[in-house]
């Protein structure tokens, strides 16, 4: 009977072992899962941030296309347009200091105008846009309609 006692305390003592091993076993697993699960929320965290940073920053770019008549008939609105204008895009500029703002200058005649019918400073610096803007001049027109449509283009 011993014996039997003995034999039932060192299955006691062996399975009291297995499942300590096993508790701690659980554990390692439990705090390695919770590990991984950390590391992969902040990657996901980071990937996010940097798609979210990314459209904002696409949000905060501007592309402004301006386009003046420039023909005889608009001489007396040219100088007050060009005055306004570069204090328009001068505080835009200021305002928006973290922003990526680009200007376009068009300026157009009439179809007739051959050389002259446009006056273009692409995509550029506000500053650039304004140098350009600065030299525009009534001249030209008198036949009818303006190019707008190809202003536009």
């Amino acid at each position: 009977m011993k014996k039997i006692h003995a034999d039932i305390d060192d299955l006691k003592k062996e399975h009291g072992k297995i499942l300590m091993d096993s508790q701690i076993e659980t554990r390692k697993f439990s705090d390695s899962l919770s590990s991984c699960k950390t590391k992969m929320r902040k990657i996901v965290e980071d990937t996010l941030l940097s798609i979210i940073i990314h459209y904002e920053k696409q949000a905060q770019a501007l592309d402004l296309a301006i386009m003046i008549d420039c023909t005889g008939s608009m001489a007396s609105h040219i100088e007050m347009a060009k005055s306004k204008l570069e204090s328009i895009l001068n505080n835009v500029k200021e305002t928006y200091t973290s922003a990526s703002f680009r200007v376009a200058i068009i300026g157009y005649r009439d179809y007739s105008d051959n050389k002259k019918r446009f006056e273009i400073r692409n995509f550029g610096t506000v500053t650039d846009a304004v140098s350009l803007l600065k030299t525009f001049k009534a001249d030209g027109g008198g036949d009818g309609p303006e190019d707008i449509n190809g202003a536009f283009q």
